[in-house]
């Protein structure tokens, strides 16, 4: 069975999705992940269950985070009229008549503007509004519908929620309010408190900075609608078959010979990027030095950190 970030990752590093087979599982956690994973709970079950969510894991302190971020959401959707019909759409499909499987989760359907279209929620530290990554993940899904006949959306409604709070506006300590650039307010709230506090006698350096935060705020949240024709649709999906199979060959290789042997004919070729931001680049340096290391011997917890130091 291949998914959308398990080719990814094969795609990017072989020696790494070797090492993904049998090493993941001790892989310590990730706390962008768990509130990825809180978010997408709270957006299916609602606020509390993330909340819980996030207690389990120990985060109890991205709360207001949370609440913050799907309430924003839950406001975008209301406002939209985007109406959720499904969540947490699993498929599986087979590849090409072999035993090879396509598995995946969609983030959800919902009706908009009178059609269907499937909704792919996500969390981003930043958002530039002039790139909103919008990936292969999406076309995988779509194609996966068509094949599978699990409904026919319109395409794709890609919502990015910025993981951030809101800050109120300053009230200096002389009562008047603060203009500085950096105070990380929305201009609806900045509008609130300059009615409250001057009603229509507004100071000339708070209507400059009015006109500064109309012209240079940047969305929490951003939507981008997307389709695919049927013609790319069917290219991708000749491109994700090759894939599929290719990561089931890679799996059973490592059933038949070990991981190890497997290790060994795929070398590593590390570069500076790939040993600052890999989970399993200190797995690579030790080999690197013992080539001898037995990978597939590592069985817990403790042996996992033992060879990573």
């Amino acid at each position: 069975m291949a998914s959308f970030s398990s080719i990814v990752r094969g795609l990017s590093c072989k020696r790494k999705a070797i090492l993904a087979t049998a090493l993941r599982k001790f892989q310590p956690k990730n706390d962008n992940l768990i509130f990825g994973s809180a978010y997408h709970t709270a957006v299916e079950f609602g606020i509390d269950k993330g909340i819980e969510a996030l207690k389990e894991a120990g985060l109890s302190d991205m709360k207001p985070l949370l609440i913050e971020m799907v309430t924003r959401l839950n406001n975008f959707m209301s406002i939209n009229e985007i109406e959720m019909l499904d969540n947490e759409m699993e498929f599986a499909m087979n590849v090409d008549g072999t035993d090879e499987k396509f598995i995946g989760f969609i983030d959800g359907l919902a009706l908009w503007r009178g059609k269907q279209w499937l909704i792919e929620f996500k969390t981003a530290r930043s958002i530039d509004v002039d790139c909103v990554p919008v990936d292969s993940q999406i076309t995988a899904y779509l194609y996966a519908c068509r094949e599978l006949g699990l409904c026919e959306p319109e395409g794709v409604l890609y919502i990015v929620n910025q993981k951030s709070v809101n800050k109120p506006p300053v009230v200096l300590a002389n009562g008047h309010l603060s203009v500085a650039k950096n105070q990380g307010c929305t201009l609806t709230d900045y509008l609130d408190k300059v009615q409250e506090l001057y009603g229509e006698s507004i100071p000339p350096k708070v209507e400059l900075f009015i006109e500064w935060l109309a012209e240079n705020e940047k969305p929490l949240l951003v939507s981008v609608a997307t389709k695919r024709s049927q013609a790319q649709l069917d290219r991708f999906g000749d491109m994700l078959k090759k894939y599929v199979i290719e990561e089931g060959n890679l799996k059973k290789a490592i059933e038949q010979n070990g991981i190890d042997a497997v290790l060994r004919e795929t070398p590593c070729f590390a570069n500076k990027m790939c040993m600052a931001g890999c989970d399993y680049s200190d797995v690579c340096k030790a080999l690197l030095i013992d080539e001898q290391i037995d990978i597939g011997g590592i069985d817990s917890d403790e042996a996992y950190r033992e060879l990573i130091g």
